[in-house]
């Protein structure tokens, strides 16, 4: 079974890959009820806490004060992290942005692949899946990673110089455990 559907232009014999889009029936999503954390825990003034286990709940409810995303406090260098519990082949992920208010802070982020959670510093060893430079759109963004990497750990750090909280209603991995 194919692990990501592939768009291609055949010219000649020459064959071009213009990008691949991520398979959702071909691969099974890893991160659903794994054990997730980020850097800070966004606390909203009825002292609920948007702690990083709810992007990985299986609830797509994109309006974050319905309870289903996570949000961090904000500040340089945000991130968010799923123990797959198992080493797995990683082809993509699909985020779940929120709907309500301030979606447009959802940006500038990359997906990184590691081995290994000790701390924050561990993540530059994490290899690079894919980058979004841009502002993601309200509801789903696909992202597949260039090549298949393997890792036991999927990160999501936001990379640009704002300050804005990272906020995540889902986040599916996908892929294979080895």
């Amino acid at each position: 079974m194919s692990m990501v559907a592939l768009r291609l232009l055949i010219v000649g014999v020459t064959v071009i890959f213009l990008g691949t889009t991520l398979c959702r029936g071909c691969t099974q999503n890893l991160a659903k009820g794994k054990p997730a954390y980020q850097s800070s825990n966004y606390q909203d003034v009825y002292g609920n806490l948007f702690h990083a286990s709810r992007a990985v709940d299986g609830n797509y409810d994109d309006y974050v004060f319905r309870g289903s995303c996570s949000h961090t406090k904000g500040g340089h260098g945000e991130w968010w992290l799923v123990d797959l519990e198992t080493t797995a082949r990683v082809v993509g992920v699909i985020i779940t942005n929120r709907r309500d208010c301030c979606p447009d802070r959802l940006n500038n982020f990359e997906v990184r692949v590691g081995t290994s959670y000790d701390n924050s510093s561990s993540f530059t060893q994490y290899k690079l899946c894919a980058s979004y430079p841009e502002v993601a759109p309200v509801g789903n963004t696909s992202l597949s990673c260039e090549s298949p990497l393997t890792g036991r750990y999927v990160l999501i750090i936001k990379v640009g110089s704002d300050d804005q909280a990272l906020q995540l209603c889902e986040v599916e991995v996908h892929g294979n455990t080895s």
